[in-house]
């Protein structure tokens, strides 16, 4: 008998507004500020993953929330 194969799935959607406050229009200019907020959905089976620390101590939820800021 064949075991069952379970998926391990996320979708993750971000939005990260950048700010150069030389107001150059250009990659290389810097520095860079971002505003992050990330939502991400994750399936049922996810938790189970040993890499996701993080998700495997939340328990059971299937949704997870990020606000932060990067800079270059």
């Amino acid at each position: 008998m064949m075991a069952r194969r379970t998926l391990r799935q996320m979708f993750k959607v971000s939005i990260a507004p950048t700010i150069v406050p030389n107001g150059k229009r250009d990659v290389c200019s810097r520095p860079h500020f971002r505003l992050v907020y990330s939502v991400a959905h994750y399936s049922q089976f996810a938790p189970g993953i040993s890499t996701l620390l993080n998700l495997a101590q939340s328990g059971s939820q299937t949704w997870g929330f990020y606000v932060g800021v990067k800079t270059e």
